[in-house]
């Protein structure tokens, strides 16, 4: 709260404690009378009514200004053209976000068919990839004969002939016992 020219209440009693410090209690009711006789003479005087009026009239001359140069109806107008636009603005805001959410929806749609089609594709590669079942192997009745079957085999395979011909012929494994 703005109190008397500009000063507020906590000014006012600051200067009141300093004058009863300084002035002290008997000084100090003199020198307020006289400094409210001074306050009342000059907000009564003509000056203090000059100030007053011109104050206002200061305060006043710019809606004075619009009045008569007749601004009042560009203010408005211009009020009314912001108006249109801000809801223009809004309009066209709605309906980009309308399309970019269609396209998003149009997208993701496209992005979902893609998606099965390579998981289709991935299905079907995978299926034709299956490795075909390893041929039976004759059923082995003791430990040397599996061996023996599976030593052929990997020996056929390891030495097969390149351009399809057939392998060569090994000689027969050393006897083991022969001296």
């Amino acid at each position: 709260m703005e109190g008397f020219f500009g000063i507020g209440i906590p000014e006012v009693l600051l200067i009141l404690v300093l004058a009863l410090i300084i002035l002290g209690p008997q000084d100090m009711v003199s020198t307020a009378r006289k400094l409210g006789r001074w306050v009342y003479r000059a907000y009564h005087s003509p000056i203090w009514r000059q100030i007053v009026s011109t104050s206002a009239e200061l305060r006043e001359m710019p809606a004075k200004f619009v009045r008569e140069a007749g601004l009042e109806d560009t203010i408005e107008d211009l009020k009314k053209t912001n108006a249109e636009v801000k809801a223009d603005l809004k309009d066209a805001a709605g309906q980009v976000t309308t399309e970019l959410t269609q396209a998003s929806q149009e997208a993701s749609g496209e992005i979902r068919a893609a998606s099965q089609v390579a998981q289709a594709a991935a299905v079907a590669k995978a299926a034709s990839d299956t490795p075909e079942p390893a041929p039976a192997v004759a059923k082995a009745e003791t430990y040397a004969e599996a061996y023996a079957q599976a030593y052929t085999e990997a020996h056929t395979e390891a030495h097969a002939a390149p351009n399809g011909s057939e392998p060569p012929t090994d000689p027969p494994p050393p006897d083991e016992y022969s001296i």
